[in-house]
């Protein structure tokens, strides 16, 4: 929304320069192209009034806007009666000049006098061109400090909004690091308990091969003719006490899988990092749910920094066990429908999630009525029925959390009208950018 207004100010900006343009030259053009009359039924007025009087008061009536005039004298019988400008200068230029136009009249007015008239009138006044651009430039000025305010104003929001989408980030960061330090923490146990194990195995060890050499030096002093026997069966446990000692000692170098017991077996096999990072679900082949409010996150993120829209689906189909054929054929149908895996979610006993990337709330319920007409034949079967929520991200900065409580409150009103098995959350866009901006 944002960015189409930007555009359509940046039109309106645009016409209003070009129509300053097109006003000051439009009207110069008029000005001009009409200066042969108009100055032609000027002085034709002038001629017709001084030939009748000589008052010259009524004269200057007829003179009218001096401005109108490169320069103009009247003569009465050889002698100045009016006077204004440089008459024989002008009179030289006018005919090189395509903005003058240069009248000469000699007659006999009513009176006996004989009257001389030299004019140089404007085809196009000064006064004209001058009035016009001021116009022009002022409308042009204003329009240009519109625009300045316009951009200095977006750059605020738009910094405002880079920050905010660092504060998600960094927030982001640090729960998937508390996240990350607390699932470590079982494999950290696990690997001190099996060092510890393994040197509890050596000190007894050790304290075996004690007492056997102590047995041995004992039997030697009692019976002399196995000494050769059992100083060999000494060295070799020594031996051996030896080199485990150095292997134990040694064991950073190895990963730390040594298992000592049965139970120590059993404790290791249930904490694997296999299993605790395993993104998929046996039984549907489509993500886990403790990895949904993560996804939804991170494409959150991605569609705010490039402004597009998200939105989030809840598909429930009651009844269904999770690990039956039925829920199998509906997981396989959502991943080709969201045409990836990874998009799509368990989510409850009976339900699923599944994120659809640059779709806005109009285009998901269309989609979601395209979703349930194509798993209609696989619910048929089973005499099942299908029920939606979603939710968008609509221009907004929401969280995860926030947007899948949305979606199953959706789902929640969708099941209460069978008529209507799909129901949208939708919020007041205009009201959010209006709390945004205070």
């Amino acid at each position: 929304m944002k960015n189409k207004i930007i555009t359509y100010l940046a039109i309106v900006i645009s016409l209003i320069f070009i129509g300053s343009v097109f006003y000051l030259t439009f009207n110069l053009y008029s000005e001009y192209s009409h200066g042969e009359e108009r100055t032609k039924r000027q002085y034709e007025h002038i001629v017709n009034t001084i030939k009748e009087t000589e008052d010259i008061k009524t004269l200057q009536r007829a003179i009218g806007n001096l401005n109108n005039y490169s320069s103009i004298e009247i003569k009465k019988d050889g002698g100045k009666i009016f006077s204004y400008g440089d008459i024989h200068n002008d009179s030289e230029n006018a005919s090189q000049s395509k903005m003058i136009k240069s009248f000469e009249s000699d007659f006999v007015n009513a009176n006996g006098s004989r009257i001389t008239i030299n004019a140089n009138l404007y085809l196009l006044k000064p006064g004209t061109i001058f009035s016009k651009a001021r116009i022009s430039f002022i409308i042009i000025l204003v329009t240009t400090a519109f625009t300045v305010l316009l951009i200095i104003y977006i750059t605020i929001i738009e910094k405002e909004k880079y920050t905010l989408q660092e504060d998600f980030q960094s927030d982001d960061k640090n729960e998937a690091n508390s996240e990350n330090a607390t699932d470590n923490e079982p494999y950290a146990d696990n690997e001190y308990n099996i060092k510890e194990n393994a040197a509890v195995s050596v000190s007894n060890s050790n304290s075996d091969s004690d007492s056997n050499i102590i047995d041995e030096k004992t039997e030697s002093n009692e019976s002399q003719e196995n000494t050769t026997a059992e100083t060999e069966t000494e060295n070799q446990n020594k031996d051996m006490a030896a080199d485990y000692e150095k292997s134990v000692q040694d064991e950073d170098s190895y990963p730390p899988v040594t298992v000592l017991t049965e139970n120590n077996n059993s404790n290791l096999s249930e904490n694997t990092p296999s299993q605790e990072l395993n993104l998929y679900s046996d039984f549907t082949g489509v993500g886990l749910e403790k990895n949904l409010e993560a996804r939804v996150e991170t494409e959150l993120t991605r569609a705010i920094s490039s402004e597009n829209d998200l939105t989030l689906f809840i598909i429930r189909i009651p009844d269904t066990e999770r690990t039956s054929t039925l829920c199998k054929e509906i997981a396989d149908k959502l991943v080709e429908s969201f045409m990836y895996k990874d998009l799509v979610f368990e989510y409850g006993t009976d339900c699923f999630a599944a994120i659809k990337l640059n779709t806005n709330l109009d285009e998901g319920l269309n989609f979601s009525d395209e979703l349930i007409h194509g798993i209609s034949d696989i619910l048929l079967k089973e005499n099942k029925s299908c029920y939606i929520g979603l939710s968008s991200r609509a221009q907004r900065m929401v969280a995860a959390k926030r947007l899948i409580t949305e979606a199953s409150e959706a789902l929640v009103h969708a099941q209460q009208d069978p008529n209507t098995p799909v129901t949208a959350f939708r919020v007041n866009t205009e009201k959010y950018m209006k709390l945004i901006s205070q």
